[in-house]
């Protein structure tokens, strides 16, 4: 039996030959969450977008520094969570472009890391081109059940971009798209939450969190099934 994240990830597998009896697609659960968490988003101020996970060379952060480095200050920020060995280099990166906007944190418990983020308005998911083919990054379900709008950088025939699509989480830019291109499109996306600000509105919660646990229940008592009428 193959268990996996996404559809994705089950097209490779099949291409490469395997004949599992049973394919199973199985999200991660979101990490830890408060479940009496008393924070609660600015309605003024920059629109706070947040990555939070691994800062490594598969998550193709640079592109998106450059490009935060173009837009207002005022409007937007950007605060990287975590550690990886691309860091020190996105580090320097940012204070060669001298953007005081770009803000680093380090790695924090689940529970920290889960009131930082509840605090802010759009979780970031980058993946560099063809990544998405072998994985599906868990933070998706984190950001959904801490209610904030998604903004993915990934192949718009991924199962993560549809996913955003059809859940109508956020936008999704394919990670070809040129720089200024894809700064017309985040200015557009502040813009557009800055007026459901406005408007009192915010992200709709669509995470889960019963979702995985009950698929992993489900698989096993399928085999168990299966194993007693061997």
């Amino acid at each position: 039996i193959n268990v996996l994240l996404s559809e994705d990830m089950c097209s490779v597998v099949e291409a490469r030959g395997a004949k599992p009896k049973k394919t199973a697609i199985i999200n991660n659960y979101a990490w830890a969450m408060s479940p009496h968490s008393t924070v609660t988003k600015s309605t003024n101020g920059p629109i706070r977008f947040v990555f939070a996970g691994n800062v490594g060379r598969f998550q193709y952060l640079e592109k998106v520094l450059r490009v935060f480095a173009q837009l207002d200050p005022s409007a937007v920020e950007l605060h990287i969570m975590g550690e990886g060995k691309a860091k020190n280099q996105l580090v320097k990166l940012t204070e060669e472009l001298g953007c005081r906007h770009i803000h680093f944190h380090a790695h924090q418990p689940s529970e920290i890391a889960d009131q930082f983020i509840r605090t802010c308005d759009v979780g970031l998911v980058t993946l560099a081109p063809g990544v998405y083919k072998y994985a599906f990054p868990s933070k998706v379900w984190g950001y959904m059940a801490a209610n904030l709008r998604i903004l993915c950088l990934v192949e718009e025939n991924s199962s993560l971009a549809k996913l955003v699509s059809e859940e109508r989480l956020g936008i999704s830019v394919d990670p070809s798209t040129g720089e200024t291109e894809l700064e017309k499109r985040i200015e557009s996306f502040v813009r557009k939450i800055q007026t459901n600000r406005t408007n009192g509105e915010s992200a709709s919660g669509k995470h889960k969190p019963e979702y995985a646990k009950q698929k992993w229940i489900e698989l096993f008592e399928l085999l168990g099934q299966e194993a007693l009428q061997q």
